[in-house]
This record gives structure tokens, C-alpha cells and sequence, in this order.
């Protein structure tokens, strides 16, 4: 998996690393994809994804819904 072993090459926390084998791991080829064309092979959007991911998860742990709110105003 291309997307996987561009993770592993980056310069992420091993935590971050390690998050995002835990997200692939339950994603189809296709959603994979979408994160591929999202990042463009660019160590700075993989960067960018991955605090937006992790934001979420953390919003969505705690129920904050203005915080998942505000993320994802954030995106567009």
C-alpha cells in the first residue's frame, strides 16, 4: 500500500504513524484513495490531514459538537 509506506517514510511522531496504520486498517482501497489525492505526496498535507483526523477524534470523544463544527468549517 503506497499511502501506507508514505506514512512510514514521513517524519510524523511514531504515535502519528501508528494512528494512521490503525485508520487504514479499517478503510477501503477507495477512502484510502481519497486521503492519497487529499495529501498529493506532500509531507505538509499529510501533516495537515493528520492534525484535522486527530482533532475530529478528539471532538467527537468528548461530544464537543462546536468544536467538530468549527473543523470542519475550517476544511472548506
Amino acid at each position: 500500500m503506497a499511502f501506507l509506506e508514505f506514512i512510514k517514510s514521513s517524519t510524523l511522531p511514531e504515535k502519528d504513524k501508528e494512528f494512521w496504520v490503525l485508520i487504514l486498517t479499517t478503510l477501503t482501497e477507495d477512502q484510502i484513495k481519497i486521503f492519497e489525492d487529499f495529501t498529493e505526496g506532500k509531507e505538509e498535507n499529510l501533516k495537515v490531514l493528520t492534525e484535522n483526523i486527530k482533532a475530529k477524534e478528539q471532538a467527537f470523544r468528548n461530544s464537543d459538537e462546536n468544536a467538530l463544527e468549527k473543523i470542519i468549517s475550517n476544511e472548506q
